[in-house]
């Protein structure tokens, strides 16, 4: 497990991309979660935790996550089509694939909202329900943690080093199934 968060590594050598990815991501990308709380709470005198907690209520959590994971799954698809013979392949399209959950249980999650109108969230019944807010937190943040890792992803083949232990374990796997295929057709496959 820890071999798989050592890619958050590149971080340290990509540092300035990695912060314009971040401000723009998080100040331009998620304006619809920070403005509106802060706009009203200049305005109307409320406070700004209560703006914030209706912007989720009205699915803006849900939202900003569809648009950043759906921002980067492209890269997912490039890396997909051309990667395959990367030490990494298995892990990307293992994040790829985790990615599309993510998605698809956003989408689920936001047609509910819109079905069931998203005007009805300041009903009573909505207010005494907050499983539903920490599910778009946790998803939100595991979206932003997912395009953060997608990022890394990307750059993680100019520095393997960050991902030799992933790398090792994949060479491994290879190399067990090239010996089983060996043992199997009675063929010398070493040269």
């Amino acid at each position: 497990m820890k071999d798989i968060f050592g890619v958050f590594r590149v971080v340290s050598e990509e540092w300035l991309d990695f912060f314009v990815f971040c401000f723009a991501n998080l100040f331009f990308g998620a304006m619809a979660l920070w403005v509106p709380p802060v706009i009203a709470a200049m305005n109307d005198g409320v406070s700004l935790g209560c703006e914030f907690t209706e912007a989720l209520r009205r699915g803006h959590g849900y939202f900003y996550a569809l648009a950043i994971l759906s921002a980067s799954f492209p890269y997912w698809l490039r890396e997909f089509k051309s990667a395959k013979e990367t030490a990494f392949f298995s892990l990307k399209l293992g994040t790829g694939i985790f990615s599309g959950l993510i998605i698809v249980v956003c989408a689920l999650f936001v047609s509910v909202l819109v079905n069931n109108g998203m005007h009805h969230a300041d009903t009573q019944a909505a207010t005494m329900r907050t499983w539903p807010l920490y599910a778009e937190m946790l998803l939100t943040i595991v979206a932003f943690a997912l395009t953060a890792y997608l990022f890394c992803l990307e750059h993680i083949d100019k520095y393997p080093e960050y991902g030799k232990a992933l790398r090792d374990r994949e060479v491994k796997r290879i190399v067990h199934e090239m010996d089983g295929a060996t043992s199997r057709s009675g063929m010398n496959l070493e040269g």
